[in-house]
């Protein structure tokens, strides 16, 4: 079960800046804070499924996630780690799955909101693309 925690908000959110503060910078941050949304995620839930189309990016908090490709477990994310911006960059389907392997917060971004931030935060914009790039790469 996904449940919505907090509201947007022009300030830093706290969940932000306590575990992400050491990864993005500061207007990074408050871009998150003012185009995101907080939300909680049931340990076992599925965030993201392998071959649909993607309309949102994730931003992990706090907790871990397990990546499934064709059935198989390929990675396991944790706070810090953007999921799903390939399906949002390149309008192709998702090309694997996200199960949360614990409670989960994360920032949620739809495409809209997520093109917003990478055009007010231009290095989060070339960081973004550098990892969308080595993903492509591997999972080819």
């Amino acid at each position: 079960m996904i449940t919505f925690r907090s509201r947007k908000s022009n300030q830093i959110h706290p969940t932000l800046d306590e575990t992400l503060s050491g990864v993005f910078s500061e207007h990074e941050l408050a871009a998150m804070s003012r185009l995101g949304t907080i939300l909680t995620v049931d340990a076992d839930t599925v965030v993201g499924r392998e071959g649909e189309p993607g309309r949102e990016v994730f931003v992990i908090l706090d907790g871990e996630a397990l990546v499934l490709r064709s059935g198989d477990a390929v990675a396991e994310v944790g706070a810090g780690t953007v999921i799903g911006e390939m399906s949002v960059l390149d309008g192709t389907p998702r090309n694997a799955s996200l199960i949360a392997s614990t409670e989960l917060q994360v920032a949620v971004f739809s495409s809209r909101e997520f093109a917003d931030l990478l055009e007010q935060c231009p290095r989060l914009d070339g960081e973004v693309r550098r990892v969308a790039d080595e993903r492509k790469t591997a999972a080819a």
